[in-house]
């Protein structure tokens, strides 16, 4: 369950430089975090390596 100071989290890191991603993640929450839209604010990427590349 993500809340509203999740959110806040996000934006402050956003704020600070910083970039919030998912990195190396199952199939079963990479297919969740899409459904419930959290991927349009949070970077999923298949693999440590990518996501520090992204």
């Amino acid at each position: 369950m993500v809340t509203a100071t999740d959110a806040i989290h996000v934006v402050s890191l956003t704020e600070a430089g910083g970039w919030p991603r998912l990195a190396g993640t199952a199939g079963a929450v990479t297919r969740t975090v899409s459904i419930v839209g959290l991927d349009t604010g949070i970077d999923c990427r298949p693999t440590l390596a990518r996501a520090l590349d992204a």
